[in-house]
């Protein structure tokens, strides 16, 4: 597609160059060519610090193209500012993370590949932290993209508090600024309850807890906060509509409740097998 763009028919991103951050990967970013971020910022040195404008192009039937929708984004002939989380970012010291996951390396044995592919097929917790430390892997450059540097440091627990106790023990947990895991309720609790500096951010990455810790991050929601949110949404649709509320007979109470806020609601139950489930 050939698109014709002028400076005057064009809105711009305004995009500070980071550290470590050439012409090349803010194009990356951008998903612009290089020579077009050239055009627009003549004689300019790129350098951390430096304001570049990045345009966003129309072509003649006003389709935007090569649009991030999180960045600052500055309209030209208005001069509107939108704001986003990403361009909120002013902090781009060197962060450090500490992740504890169960990979339990001490039942592999690296001597044999064949014995070390048939643990990593059955073994459900450490397929889980490969998963996870793969998503960490992927969060971290995409960090690195916008000129933040992190360092990330991977502690096996052995899914045994002996092992997270030692590891406790022997390691200055306070010095990071973030801790993710462990994975299972009680470990994270143990951890948690263990790592005494409240500047230290700890998340719990897959399992609910009951702590209230002002340094504690839930990724998962509680069932309370699950269960409002629902009726909230179903109660701002306003568009006439039959409701059905379908339940087992484990959750009569919820399903009850739910009857009680909307009274013209269908309660149905399903039917109970042999073994009284």
């Amino acid at each position: 597609m050939f698109v014709n763009y002028t400076q005057s028919q064009t809105d711009f991103i305004i995009h500070k160059v980071r550290k470590n951050q050439d012409i090349e990967k803010i194009a990356m970013i951008y998903d612009v060519d290089v020579n077009i971020i050239l055009e627009f910022n003549p004689n300019t040195e790129i350098k951390k610090g430096v304001k570049l404008k990045i345009p966003r192009i129309f072509n003649e039937s006003k389709e935007e193209l090569n649009i991030p929708e999180t960045q600052n984004i500055i309209k030209s002939e208005t001069n509107l500012n939108y704001e986003s989380l990403i361009g909120n970012i002013t902090d781009y010291k060197k962060k450090k993370i500490a992740v504890m996951l169960p990979f339990r390396t001490k039942n592999i044995n690296f001597d044999s590949i064949e014995d070390s592919k048939e643990i990593i097929k059955n073994d459900k917790l450490l397929n889980i932290s490969l998963d996870f430390l793969f998503g960490i892997e992927m969060a971290v450059d995409s960090f690195s993209k916008f000129g933040i540097d992190v360092e990330v440091k991977i502690f096996d627990t052995g899914a045994d508090r002996n092992i997270i106790h030692e590891l406790i023990k022997k390691n200055d947990f306070s010095s990071y600024d973030l801790v993710i895991g462990p994975l299972t309720s009680n470990a994270f609790k143990y951890v948690s309850k263990s790592i005494r500096n409240s500047n230290v951010k700890i998340v719990s990455p897959l399992s609910k807890t009951d702590l209230e810790n002002g340094n504690v991050i839930h990724t998962i929601p509680s069932d309370d906060l699950l269960f409002n949110k629902i009726i909230s949404f179903v109660e701002s649709d306003t568009v006439p509509s039959q409701k059905f509320i379908i339940a087992d007979s484990y959750n009569k109470i919820i399903s009850d409740k739910i009857k009680k806020i909307f009274p013209d609601a269908h309660q149905f139950f399903s039917r109970i097998n042999d073994s009284g489930i």
